[in-house]
């Protein structure tokens, strides 16, 4: 019997330990001056001064953001197919169509082989040297990305074939089913046939 009233006592003694030190923090959250040894606010961090002009599903864009990811660069993206009227200001900055086009503040990096062809080093004391981008054609537009066109289905073309109308795929079908069987497909303007 002894045993199980120390037991218990244990456990009363503990909850209200626990109690008590729950109560205490509570206070400090309603207000309470923090320790002197409290973490203070993380500073805020400056605009990223990189600019990564891309489309999605680009592979060499990829690669260039991979490679200014793993130096630890942060970047703003402006995706061609989201934001279609930002390509001719890339155009009059790189004088290229071609994507991933990469800026360092106002200056030009290059395309994907140029980024990649950075070291990280250099591209994290370019970027920490740099200031964020006066050039209205390198910020991001403040309006949502266009969303790409839903595409519609397909008019099945049909095409003459000896004076029968043939849908497309059957009439590629019939000229390589006759080619062959030892025949040349010959194609012209307006006529494709098979020449024994």
């Amino acid at each position: 019997l002894s045993r199980v009233w120390a037991t218990q006592s244990i456990r009363n003694q503990s909850s209200s330990r626990f109690l008590l030190l729950l109560f205490a923090q509570n206070k400090k959250k309603e207000g309470a001056p923090p320790h002197q040894g409290a973490p203070s606010p993380a500073p805020r961090m400056a605009p990223p001064v990189v600019t990564v002009f891309s489309i999605s599903n680009c592979p060499h864009c990829a690669r260039a953001k991979a490679h200014l990811q793993g130096a630890e660069v942060e970047y703003v993206e402006i995706d061609l197919q989201g934001y279609p009227e930002c390509r001719k200001g890339m155009l009059q900055l790189a004088g290229k169509f071609s994507v991933p086009q990469v800026f360092v503040g106002d200056a030009y990096l290059g395309d994907a082989e140029a980024t990649v062809g950075t070291p990280a080093d250099a591209l994290r004391s370019k970027a920490a040297a740099a200031s964020p981008p006066a050039d209205t054609r390198l910020q991001k537009p403040a309006h949502p990305p266009q969303q790409p066109p839903v595409p519609s289905a397909r008019k099945a073309t049909v095409v003459q074939i000896a004076g029968a109308q043939v849908p497309f795929l059957d009439a590629v079908r019939k000229l390589k089913a006759a080619q062959g069987k030892g025949g040349t497909v010959r194609a012209e303007a307006e006529w494709v046939g098979v020449v024994k």
